[in-house]
């Protein structure tokens, strides 16, 4: 039985295959993380099933589901998992320039649309041995930076955790705003421009969520006594312009999003709302904060950030 089972007797190197089998509840999928044949991962399998006294996972359908106890214990690997990982890159000074690891960066698309250029270049003058890995925004924020070490870069909010007892590091990194986009030669692209205007419009609401939320400027549109007219809702910017150019639906989307992606066909206009700015941060787990690879990644944000602005200056 698990409760039995003698620590000394558990070999800690299998920690890894643990978690992976777990978080994946795929042999193949483990395999490929791992950078082991399928058989290999089976055989790990097998063999933590033995050692734990579990199933671990149980076939149900054409899939693997976790057990109660595999349940249990994928929170426990993937805090080995990352205690390990955190241990090795405390014991083995960070040097950018032979970095063969993963360069973990969490951002929205609107950033890695300006961002990522810039960033694939710096990555590969100073660390050409490392991956450049962007992930979307994950909903599991806490989880994400403390598994992987990785930085995140997104608006205030974004990275609430449920225990308001537990806070994440964060700083700010630049202050967007944003900004009406619209096919050009739309009737309104050099027409008066009021809020009454601006709401009476056909609007494409981009949210990564792929669900319809409330936003600074539906709370500006309230106070005003308006309210607009959501006809699409879609997860990113990039799916939004095609329904824009055949229609004369407008978007609201950060004007370095929108003077990236925009090209000549689409004309950009102020928003005639008093909106705050979109404050943009950088955020990392508190376990990894003082991290040499941490430090090195907020330095290849900034760089990348200043290297668009004078590209856009341009």
């Amino acid at each position: 039985m698990l409760h039995a089972m003698k620590v000394s007797r558990f070999d800690f190197n299998h920690a890894k295959s643990l978690y992976y089998l777990l978080e994946e509840a795929h042999v193949g999928r483990a395999a490929s993380h791992l950078g082991i044949t399928a058989a290999a991962a089976s055989n790990a399998l097998r063999r933590l099933r033995e050692e734990l006294g579990d199933p671990l996972l149980v076939r149900k359908g054409r899939g693997l589901v976790r057990t109660r106890v595999g349940e249990d214990l994928r929170t426990v690997a993937r805090e080995v998992v990352a205690c390990t990982e955190r241990l090795i890159r405390a014991a083995r000074p960070f040097d950018s320039a032979t970095y063969r690891g993963e360069i973990p960066i969490a951002m929205a698309e609107h950033v890695a649309s300006f961002l990522l250029p810039e960033l694939d270049e710096l990555v590969r003058n100073r660390s050409p041995h490392a991956t450049l890995a962007i992930a979307s925004i994950p909903l599991a924020v806490r989880d994400w930076l403390e598994q992987t070490g990785g930085v995140l870069v997104g608006p205030t909010g974004v990275f609430a955790v449920t225990d308001p007892g537990e806070s994440l590091a964060s700083e700010t990194f630049y202050d967007d705003r944003y900004v009406c986009v619209m096919r050009f030669g739309h009737p309104l692209a050099s027409r008066r421009w009021t809020a009454q205007i601006y709401a009476a419009q056909s609007h494409v609401l981009v949210t990564p969520r792929g669900r319809s939320q409330l936003s600074d400027v539906d709370e500006q549109l309230s106070a005003k006594g308006l309210s607009r007219r959501i006809v699409r809702v879609v997860p990113s910017f990039t799916l939004a312009l095609p329904l824009l150019a055949r229609s004369d639906a407008i978007t609201t989307i950060p004007e370095r999003c929108a003077r990236q992606l925009s090209p000549r066909e689409f004309s950009i206009r102020q928003l005639p709302l008093p909106l705050r700015p979109l404050s943009m941060r950088i955020v990392v787990h508190p376990g990894h904060a003082n991290d040499a690879r941490t430090a090195f990644i907020k330095d290849l944000l900034r760089t990348a950030n200043l290297a668009a602005d004078r590209r856009r200056e341009e």
